[in-house]
C-alpha cells in the first residue's frame, strides 16, 4: 500500500506537542481503530499518539 503526502500531512518533528494534544490524539486512533472515527488518521495524529513527555 502505497501513501501520498500531502503538503499539510508532513510532520514537523520540531514541535513538542502538548499533554491535550496528545491525549486527543490517542483518542482519535482508539475512536477509528473501533470503527467510529470520522478522522482519517494521518501521519502528524501518529507522531502527536506516540509523543513521550520528559521532564
Amino acid at each position: 500500500m502505497s501513501v501520498h503526502l500531502r503538503p499539510e500531512d508532513e510532520v514537523d518533528y520540531t514541535e513538542r506537542p502538548t499533554r491535550a494534544q496528545v491525549l486527543a490524539a490517542q483518542h482519535i486512533i482508539r475512536r477509528y481503530e473501533e470503527g467510529i472515527g470520522k478522522l482519517p488518521i494521518t501521519p502528524r495524529i501518529r507522531y502527536i499518539a506516540n509523543y513521550k513527555h520528559t521532564r
